[in-house]
């Protein structure tokens, strides 16, 4: 199912939707970093932003995108392409749940949404810092228990939790990668197919099984 235009649905949440003064400051930070476009490699994202950004009364959707690559010198086509195109790449960085977290009666996924929009203007990608994985495995944990962390009040400090602080600085991802880059691409290729099963050598491949699940 194709997904809803992400500019004309912001849009259209945002003006007709009271939200928290903290929800409302975020998005009020979010609308500028949109409306520029340098957030797509698409070099007239903001000419299409500005496009989808604005709605008149009387006139179809599908008027209105003909008027806009007649404006912008392309075809019809073309110019579908690009609002879609714009549009996945707002979703890549901001999230298939955006909207959904949005009109969340939960403060933890208002609060995480506000974290998330201030990450993606201020350039920071949790990914950078903490294996997929693990962000993940930690988002489902939370979802399934229904956890209302409260570690996300903003009264607490990372370092009242020392254990789990100390765990995400360990394998954290500059830190891994410091470690990927003393190593030989070449040997960790062979014991990465050891474990596909590229080769013969069993007993290598069970005794790195065994010692991973120990350590």
């Amino acid at each position: 199912m194709p997904r809803t235009n992400f500019v004309r649905k912001f849009v259209k949440v945002v003006s007709t939707t009271t939200f928290s003064e903290e929800v409302a400051d975020a998005l009020n930070r979010m609308l500028p970093f949109i409306f520029d476009g340098s957030f797509s490699k698409y070099k007239r994202a903001r000419e299409v932003v500005g496009f989808l950004g604005v709605t008149r009364r009387g006139i179809t959707a599908e008027t209105e995108a003909k008027n806009a690559a007649e404006y912008m010198g392309i075809s019809y086509t073309g110019y579908r392409k690009a609002c879609v195109k714009v549009s996945d790449d707002l979703y890549e960085l901001f999230g298939d749940d955006f909207f959904e977290k949005l009109q969340s009666s939960s403060e933890v996924d208002k609060r995480m949404l506000v974290a998330r929009i201030d990450d993606v203007i201020s350039g920071i990608n949790v990914y950078d810092y903490v294996n997929p994985m693990i962000v993940s495995r930690v988002d489902v944990l939370c979802e399934t228990r229904h956890l209302e962390e409260p570690v996300l009040s903003t009264d607490r400090a990372a370092d009242d939790f020392p254990e789990e602080w100390a765990f995400l600085l360990k394998y954290c991802t500059p830190k891994m990668m410091r470690d990927f880059n003393k190593c030989d691409p070449a040997k960790l290729r062979y014991i990465i197919d050891l474990l596909r099963g590229g080769n013969d050598n069993l007993q290598d491949r069970t005794r790195f099984i065994k010692l991973a699940e120990t350590l």
